[in-house]
C-alpha cells in the first residue's frame, strides 16, 4: 500500500486532503490549494458548536481557522483537475465563490447515509462536482462520500429560483444563427 504525501510537502496545484476524525475516527476532506509561491489556502466544512448544521470554512498560512486541515494535518488522498480552459488560480477562485454562495444550512451527520445529511466528505465532492473538477480522490470509500452535497446548495442568491441549472460548470456559449 502506498503512503500518500504530506499536504505539506506538495508542490503547487489543487489537491484533496484528508485526516482521521480525532485520530482514529472516519476520513474528514478537504480541498487544498498550492499556489506558485508554495502559499497554501484550503477550505472544507464540518460541524460548528451545537448548531446541527454543516458550517464551511477556508484556512490559510498563518491564519487560525479550520485548523484541523492545515496541511501539516493532512494528507493528499488526490489530484484536482480544473475545468478545460480554467488555471490552478482561477479554478480556486471559482471553488471560493461556490464556497461563498454556500449559506451554512444543511444538516451535519458523521455518518449521512444514514441519517439523510450531510458531512465533510458531502461538501467537498459536491462542491468539486458543482464546479467541474475532476479528482482522482476515491470520495466512495469515506462516509458521505458517495452522497454529494446538490450544487444548487453552491449558488449565488440571486440565482436561486430561476430554472438555475443544477451545475456551477463553466458552458459553452450558445451557438448563434444569423437571422435571414
Amino acid at each position: 500500500m502506498t503512503v500518500p504525501d504530506q499536504a505539506a510537502s506538495v508542490g503547487p496545484g489543487l489537491y484533496v486532503t484528508a485526516h482521521r476524525i480525532a485520530g482514529t475516527g472516519p476520513i474528514h476532506t478537504a480541498i487544498q490549494y498550492v499556489d506558485d509561491e508554495g502559499r497554501h489556502e484550503w477550505i472544507s466544512a464540518g460541524p460548528k458548536g451545537f448548531s446541527g448544521r454543516l458550517v464551511s470554512g477556508v484556512g490559510a498560512d498563518g491564519a487560525k481557522i479550520r485548523m484541523s486541515d492545515r496541511p501539516e494535518n493532512n494528507h493528499v488522498v488526490g489530484r484536482i483537475t480544473p475545468p478545460q480552459g480554467l488555471t490552478n488560480a482561477d479554478y480556486w477562485d471559482l471553488v471560493r465563490s461556490a464556497d461563498a454562495a454556500y449559506r451554512d444550512n444543511v444538516d451535519y451527520d458523521l455518518f449521512p447515509e444514514r441519517q439523510d445529511s450531510y458531512n465533510s466528505n458531502s461538501y467537498t465532492r459536491g462542491i468539486l462536482d458543482a464546479t467541474g473538477g475532476t479528482y482522482t480522490a476515491p470520495f466512495g470509500d469515506y462516509y458521505g462520500g458517495d452522497s454529494p452535497l446538490p450544487a444548487r446548495r453552491f449558488a449565488p442568491p440571486h440565482l436561486l429560483d430561476t430554472g438555475f441549472v443544477n451545475s456551477l460548470k463553466p458552458q459553452a456559449a450558445p451557438i448563434l444563427r444569423r437571422l435571414p
